[in-house]
C-alpha cells in the first residue's frame, strides 16, 4: 500500500469517529474531507475526489462563508482535477 492508500484510509477513520462525536456537518470535517480529495487526486481518482471536495466545500461555505479562504483553495482543487481530467 501506498502513502496515499494508507493516508486515505486513515482521513475515513478520522471522518467516521468526527460523524460520530460532532455530526455530518461539523467544521472539522472541512480539512478530512478536503485532504481526501486531494489524496484521491494525486492517486488520478478523480471521481472520489470530486465527490470528498464537494463534501468539504458544502461545510466550508455553510460554517466560514463563501469568501473565505479554505472555499478558494477547495475550489482551486477542484479546478485542477477539471484540467487534469482534460489531458
Amino acid at each position: 500500500m501506498g502513502k496515499l492508500e494508507e493516508a486515505i484510509e486513515y482521513y475515513h477513520k478520522a471522518a467516521t469517529i468526527k460523524i460520530e462525536k460532532l455530526g455530518d456537518n461539523h467544521p472539522e470535517l472541512i480539512d478530512v474531507y478536503k485532504n481526501m480529495g486531494l489524496a484521491y487526486m494525486g492517486l488520478k481518482n478523480y471521481t472520489p475526489a470530486v465527490e470528498f471536495l464537494d463534501k468539504s466545500l458544502d461545510i466550508a461555505q455553510e460554517e466560514l462563508g463563501p469568501h473565505h479562504s479554505t472555499v478558494e483553495e477547495i475550489l482551486q482543487a477542484k479546478d485542477g482535477i477539471k484540467y487534469a481530467s482534460a489531458e
